[in-house]
């Protein structure tokens, strides 16, 4: 049972992410790093109407971590993308994960506990019909999800972005 409640906030909090390049992985590094010192893509809409101002990037020894940086307080808690460059056939891809911040995390999945504890001391109180205390809980629970997958979400369209301007042929 707990491996399947931590199989659905990984589902929850995270989006897969698989790009293919003709490069080869030595030349995708180094174009993924052009990415983050120059400052590119900034003047597609989409970087505007989010007030991205660049990349932050941070690089281990297989695997390298990439986020949007914003133009406020947002980035120190934003999404970000942690993955890798593999070899495949004559070219390689990108292979990761798009996922929350552990803060963000922490706050969604503590609201969640929430209002399962909400729901059910009203249950147990019986002072409001059953079917409304369940319906109001479901909506706050499916809010808490809508925001979530969102910004998951529109990580993965950021970062996607980017990463295939970096690393087209």
């Amino acid at each position: 049972m707990a491996g399947i409640a931590l199989a659905l906030l990984r589902m929850l909090y995270g989006a897969p992410l698989e790009l293919e390049s003709s490069m080869p992985p030595s030349l995708v590094w180094t174009r993924i790093r052009e990415l983050v010192a120059t400052v590119q893509m900034i003047d597609a809409p989409r970087f505007r109407l989010r007030q991205i101002i660049g990349w932050r990037y941070k690089e281990g020894p297989n695997d390298f971590m990439l986020s949007p940086e914003y133009g406020d307080a947002a980035s120190a808690y934003g999404t970000r993308f942690e993955g890798t460059v593999e070899e495949r056939g004559a070219g390689s891809r990108v292979v990761g994960r798009v996922i929350l911040s552990r803060l963000s995390r922490a706050i969604m999945t503590i609201w969640f506990a929430s209002v399962a504890v909400a729901v059910s001391v009203a249950l147990v109180q019986g002072n409001d019909p059953p079917l409304k205390v369940v319906a109001i809980g479901a909506i706050m629970v499916a809010a808490g999800v809508a925001l979530v997958r969102y910004s998951v979400r529109s990580t993965v369209a950021l970062v996607e972005a980017g990463l295939r301007a970096a690393i087209r042929a």
